[in-house]
């Protein structure tokens, strides 16, 4: 059967030969198409030809066939009766059947849609049209189908099944386009069965590491150094003030010095900048160190909790004077 073709009624056949019942049928058909009864027109049709064979039922079934909109069985029709027409010993009606067939199909080839196929994917694939099946296709075939929407299916033992849906308007002709199917992916294996989370440890205080202790105790130690350095400085000062009692005219409020004491006052005003900076220092570390005890620690890749804090704290002196420096991870 052509593909896109309306299924055929199954009423019950006349015993073939039957020439009478033949055309009392066929009187039927042609009273109900002039009822406009067009789907019981032509099973009577049927019924006539399956009785008796005739070219002149043939292209009234045809006839009917199209007025049903089944473009495909009606040219199917309209070649069958003219073929059986050739072969009719009475030339007059033969050459009426040939003439009403061929002109009929002169006007309903250019109608009829088609599928134009080209296929990509393996030899072992089933094609289907509309559910039934039709053999592989050549490269650029066509398949005659009447107008309206169709439904492609591509199957293959082990591929994933695909399928496309286009629709066909008459005279039109679809390209339709089968690609490679996917392979079935493998089923992925079960998975474990649950097992019961572990039950949580108590609770115990964050570890915070040694960094906020060794940032107490370094600044300990720059208070005193701070400490040192500033007696120090008071202590050389106070040797400029007992050597240098004479006032500097140059720089009004200061005492001018022997020049052999240039070296008691740079000392005295270095230690002073040392101290200072000392100073600082220990702040700037007591500070950190309060800061790194009271943070929370952040969990590190093991799921532990650890501060991520490391400080190097040094100072350093020249000629020009001191520096701190305080260099770290918080």
């Amino acid at each position: 059967m052509p593909v896109g073709a309306a299924e055929p009624a199954a009423p019950a056949t006349p015993p073939k030969g039957d020439r009478a019942r033949a055309d009392q049928l066929f009187r039927e058909g042609r009273e109900l198409i002039a009822a406009g009864k067009t789907k019981e027109a032509c099973e009577k049709f049927e019924l006539s030809q399956a009785a008796d064979s005739s070219p002149g039922t043939l292209l009234n079934l045809a006839a009917c066939r199209l007025r049903e909109g089944d473009l495909v069985r009606a040219r199917e029709g309209f070649r069958h009766a003219a073929a059986l027409a050739v072969e009719h010993p009475d030339a007059a009606r033969r050459k009426a059947w040939v003439d009403a067939a061929s002109g009929e199909l002169l006007k309903l080839e250019p109608r009829i849609p088609n599928l134009e196929w080209t296929v990509r994917a393996a030899d072992s694939v089933t094609l289907k049209v509309d559910g039934k099946p039709i053999e592989r296709p050549a490269a650029n075939a066509r398949t005659p189908v009447n107008p309206g929407a169709h439904r492609i299916d591509a199957e293959a033992p082990g591929r994933v099944p695909w399928s496309l849906e286009v629709s066909v308007r008459e005279g039109e002709v679809a390209a339709v386009v089968v690609p490679e199917l996917a392979a079935v992916l493998a089923p992925l294996p079960p998975e474990p069965p649950a097992q019961a989370a572990p039950a949580p440890k108590a609770s115990q205080p964050p570890e915070r590491g040694i960094a906020p202790y060794v940032l107490f105790g370094a600044s300990g130690l720059l208070l005193g150094g701070g400490v040192a350095t500033g007696l120090m400085a008071n202590s050389a000062e106070g040797d400029l003030e007992e050597q240098c009692t004479e006032p500097d005219p140059m720089h009004p409020g200061k005492l001018l010095c022997d020049p052999s004491l240039e070296s008691t006052r740079d000392r005295a005003r270095t230690l002073g900048i040392v101290t200072d900076v000392l100073w600082a220092g220990a702040v700037v570390s007591a500070g950190l160190g309060v800061y790194l005890y009271l943070r929370k620690p952040e969990p590190d890749r093991a799921g532990q909790t650890s501060p991520r804090a490391t400080a190097r704290i040094g100072v350093q002196s020249s000629a020009r004077g001191a520096s701190l420096d305080i260099r770290g991870d918080f």
